[in-house]
Order: structure tokens, then C-alpha cells, then sequence
């Protein structure tokens, strides 16, 4: 329906049909965008079933309902926080969130922590290797210049 009258407010607008189908474009194209990453989020989150199947029913829903990361903790929290509550109680995690949320008031992103698969950096600073070394017969020395 959204599409529909996207495009009939495009048509009206433009004063010709090659220019109302790329106006028209433009505003749908991050609508698009977000839907399609939403089911991305939703076909990976199903295609990792077995890490949730073993869940608490509720546990279970809940993860359900966050697939697609469209309906976040706090969102869901908003809707229905007798649904979080039960949920979330005496779970990892309700924890993970608290402990989360709290790192990140007190510390700036680039100083939090960061986990990738089995990589965890205590922090997200990297600096690029200094072109301080040089390399004859194989053995780093230290640049003269």
C-alpha cells in the first residue's frame, strides 16, 4: 500500500513518467534497503536454530521475536515489559544487557571491548604499523634514516 502511494504521489509530482520512476526510486530505495536487511538478520538468526533451541520457551520467544534486530531489548521493553520481564528473569541475558548498557554510559565505544568469532580486543583502538623498520637478510632493525 506505502508503494502504491508512493508512487502515485511520484506521478503527480514529476511531469514525466522517467523522472516519477526515478523519484520514486530514490524515497523506496531505503525502505528496500532495511526490509531486505531485516530478512537477512531473520534468515541467518533460523539458519543458527540449534543455538536457541534449547532455550526456555520464553527465552526462546524472545529471541524469536529480536531476530531481525527490527525489535530491540528496549523496544520490546516499551511494548511489553511484563513479556521482558518473565523472559529475561533469571537469564544470561538480562546480565549481558545490564552490563552492557552500563559499560556503555560510563565508557566512549572506542574503549569498550570488542569480540569477533574468537577474537576479543580489549578495545577498539588500532594504529597501522609505523614504517620505523626496515629488513636486510631477513632480521628487522631499526630504521637510521
Amino acid at each position: 500500500m506505502e508503494d502504491g502511494l508512493a508512487l502515485s504521489a511520484c506521478l503527480h509530482e514529476n511531469e514525466s513518467v522517467a523522472r516519477a520512476l526515478e523519484a520514486y526510486e530514490a524515497e523506496r530505495k531505503p525502505v528496500v534497503v532495511s526490509t531486505q536487511r531485516a530478512a537477512q538478520a531473520s534468515l541467518e538468526w533460523f539458519e543458527n536454530l540449534g543455538q536457541y533451541v534449547h532455550q526456555d520457551p520464553m527465552q526462546f520467544a524472545f529471541n524469536l521475536l529480536t531476530r531481525s534486530r527490527r525489535v530491540t531489548y528496549d523496544n520490546l521493553r516499551l511494548r511489553d515489559p511484563e513479556f521482558v520481564r518473565r523472559s529475561t528473569s533469571g537469564s544470561r541475558l538480562r546480565a549481558r544487557h545490564n552490563q552492557r548498557d552500563s559499560m556503555r554510559r560510563r565508557t566512549p565505544p572506542m574503549f569498550q571491548p570488542f569480540r569477533l568469532r574468537d577474537l576479543e580486543l580489549k578495545n577498539r583502538v588500532i594504529v597501522s604499523a609505523m614504517d620505523m623498520y626496515s629488513a636486510s637478510t631477513a632480521c628487522p632493525t631499526t630504521s637510521t634514516s
